[in-house]
């Protein structure tokens, strides 16, 4: 009797151990996420991307990562194309302007639950709330800018102008453009006073919006209405409009014309993204010492605003690894791997104790680090607001190139966007 109580004992503690060894000690289930990025495909930040992703694979031994890389100019249309067809992504990394596609083809996650109220916290919460749809978080951002006003400090000393006093506002920045047009290159090329992006692009719309927030106007209303006929907007395209006809800005410019031809130095100023001046650097590395940033101005008629420009890390909704998708933005939005992306491109960033790191900014962006509270949050996100600012660059072509009076533009703009933002 007692020799099979042992026997039946044993075999018990034998099955307990099996279970054991076999659940509570087994190993996580290896997991590969897949990243679709446009950051390894550059070669100013290649080196970047996958030395974070080494990183984190060394820090997660069980969570490896695959890195999709897609070309910036294609990613959007090319990660629509995969979805659509049934392939699985984890993470995609966008522009602020693309998280409106994935969300508005129902590709995205929503990510409050993902990330702890701490981490959520930590970030400028005017940027975060501009993520948000109806209380719904749809994206992290990663790295951010305002519109940012570039200027030439030594363009500025050439026309009598201080060069560490940039314009407050908009009245004294078309002053300080009649004095920068008066200037001459070495080949005695005219130099452009003030520069604004009118290209027909989506982003130059973005930026054309800044001046209507500056202005006192805007796409919608205080009901989230669109309502775009009013005098913030009239005056701010009548602003642009002042611009052209004195040529201070060159015509129908994209940023990259811009920025060209600030590396050259015949642009005194012009508005671009933190990170638009390591194009002009790429171009002529010795307009570092020349360049200075600065918040955009005010107006007479309205605080200086402005749409947020980011970089935006999103989960995908038919992800099996969303725990650890989340981990892997978080890791890859900490203090060492910001610092070392800094290194590459200068840039704000979104999370606020990372922003106040010492070892982040130089003496290019400090001067312009308030014109993060600036940023103003959408009031309704739209799948076609990529169409919205393209209409919007359509009207300000009419004030400047077309000469058409502001007030009519502005009325027409108003029918045009209450139909594609209906």
């Amino acid at each position: 009797m007692k020799r099979n109580f042992m026997a039946r004992f044993g075999l018990i503690l034998l099955v307990a151990c099996f279970i054991v060894s076999s659940v509570g000690f087994a190993a996580p289930k290896p997991v590969t996420l897949k990243f679709a990025n446009w950051g390894a495909t550059e070669k100013a930040t290649e080196g970047v991307f996958k030395k974070m992703v080494a990183d984190f694979e060394a820090a997660n031994k069980n969570i490896k990562v695959e890195l999709v890389n897609l070309p910036y100019g294609d990613i959007k249309q090319q990660v629509l194309v995969m979805l659509s067809g049934g392939e699985t992504l984890d993470v995609v990394q966008a522009e602020r302007a693309m998280v409106n596609s994935y969300l508005g083809s129902g590709y995205l996650a929503e990510m409050n639950r993902l990330f702890s109220s701490k981490y959520l916290n930590d970030f400028y919460p005017n940027v975060l709330d501009d993520l948000r749809q109806k209380g719904k978080l749809y994206g992290i951002p990663w790295i951010i800018s305002p519109w940012v006003l570039v200027y030439n400090k030594d363009l500025f000393a050439k026309a009598g102008l201080d060069p560490n006093a940039p314009p407050k506002t908009y009245d004294e920045l078309l002053a300080a453009a009649a004095k920068l047009s008066k200037l001459k290159d070495k080949d005695g090329n005219p130099i452009y006073g003030a520069g604004e992006a009118t290209g027909l692009v989506p982003i130059s719309g973005s930026c054309i919006s800044r001046l209507m927030y500056s202005f006192g106007g805007g796409i919608w209303d205080k009901k989230g209405k669109v309502n775009l006929n009013n005098k913030g907007n009239i005056e701010a395209f009548k602003y642009l409009k002042t611009l052209y006809e004195n040529q201070y800005t060159p015509d129908n410019a994209k940023l990259k014309d811009l920025r060209n031809l600030m590396a050259i130095g015949r642009l005194g100023m012009y508005f671009d993204q933190a990170w638009g001046t390591g194009g002009i650097f790429g171009i002529n590395p010795a307009m570092k010492a020349q360049i200075g940033i600065a918040p955009a101005p005010a107006s007479a008629f309205g605080k200086a605003a402005s749409p947020l420009n980011a970089h935006v890390l999103c989960v995908l909704k038919d992800s099996k690894h969303k725990k650890e998708a989340a981990k892997f933005i978080e890791f890859i939005t900490d203090e060492d791997t910001m610092i070392n992306l800094y290194k590459n491109t200068p840039f704000f960033a979104a999370r606020k104790s990372v922003d106040d790191s010492s070892k982040l900014h130089d003496s290019l962006l400090k001067p312009a680090k308030s014109s993060i509270g600036q940023i103003v949050p959408v009031t309704r996100q739209h799948l076609n607001m990529e169409d919205a600012y393209l209409e919007i660059i359509k009207a300000a072509q009419r004030v400047t190139v077309g000469k058409e009076a502001p007030a009519t533009v502005v009325k027409d703009l108003d029918a045009k966007l209450k139909e594609v933002l209906k």
